[in-house]
């Protein structure tokens, strides 16, 4: 197999135009960097395989959506381990591990309601976790890129966590808990599939 050369100058100065233009097209992009589509296309594809850009997502301004937005700081035993547990989560727009063992979570959901939920069963009932401290975000600069694909309903959520119709809460908490957005049992309808 081929190895991946390293990114140079050319790489950086395209990472440098996306971070200032995020919604530039591949045409837009190659003149400003003085460069063929086809090069752009190839030196991006290489930057994805290297693990340095994550693959074209879109955009979501979650104020236009209606959408709740909180901040979930907590201690944990291993970072690291629970990062990989919640990679899939469509919930989480972000996480942050701390030197401190500290965790941060950018949650979005429906409602307040659905981020409660998440935080008080899936977060402070895991025994990795402690000290589970949540904050609703009133504004948001930049919105949040989301490529969740949601269209293949799984019986089980990515997370690992019990599948939602053997959870009491799920079943007996009056609505609050719309289930995983990744699973058939999903009662919500932002990540519904049409």
């Amino acid at each position: 197999m081929k190895k991946i050369p390293a990114p140079d100058d050319i790489d950086f100065l395209i990472l440098r135009t996306l971070s200032m233009y995020p919604e530039i097209n591949q045409v837009e992009l190659s003149k400003k960097v003085r460069l063929t589509q086809p090069a752009i296309s190839g030196r991006l594809r290489k930057l994805q395989k290297l693990g340095i850009l994550s693959s074209v997502n879109a955009r979501v301004d979650p104020k236009a959506l209606g959408l709740k937005v909180a901040k979930i700081d907590m201690h944990v035993r291993d970072g690291s381990t629970i990062l990989e547990k919640f990679r899939r989560c469509p919930l989480i727009a972000n996480s942050y591990a701390y030197d401190d063992n500290g965790l941060c979570m950018i949650v979005v959901g429906e409602s307040k309601q659905i981020i409660n939920c998440f935080a008080s069963e899936h977060l402070a009932k895991n025994g990795s976790i402690s000290d589970v401290r949540t904050e609703t975000v009133t504004e948001s600069l930049n919105g949040f890129r989301t490529n969740m694909d949601v269209s293949k309903k799984l019986d089980v959520p990515p997370c690992g966590d019990h599948p939602c119709n053997e959870c009491e809460y799920y079943i007996d908490n009056g609505g609050e808990c719309v289930g995983c957005p990744m699973t058939k049992f999903y009662k919500g309808s932002l990540w519904s599939s049409p």
